[in-house]
């Protein structure tokens, strides 16, 4: 994979070193869902952030395990939607 990216985007392997490493040293929150939302929730509400990009930390299951996990616990917080009050991507950006 990282020989197929490099000959398509020209990398050096200095360059490919560098990509890979921009693309985990993202920080990473591990843990049960209430210690996820709590750490996601402190950055929301301390307006550290306004909201996320979620990536799967093992497989692609982790997203559902962050949906059916993490995400009710955001809800039970008060930090994440339950319902879309409007019938457009413009009336839910405004939320």
């Amino acid at each position: 994979m990282l020989a197929s990216v490099s000959d398509r985007r020209g990398f050096t392997v200095a360059d490919l070193a560098i990509e890979q490493a921009l693309n985990q040293l993202h920080p990473q929150v591990v843990g049960s869902p209430a210690t996820v939302a709590g750490h996601l929730e402190h950055l929301f509400r301390g307006e550290a952030a306004d909201g996320f990009v979620v990536f799967p930390a093992l497989h692609h299951s982790s997203f559902e395990d962050f949906v059916s996990g993490v995400v009710p616990e955001l809800q039970r917080r008060g930090v994440f939607r339950s319902a879309y009050t409007g019938a457009t991507l413009r009336d839910h950006l405004r939320a």
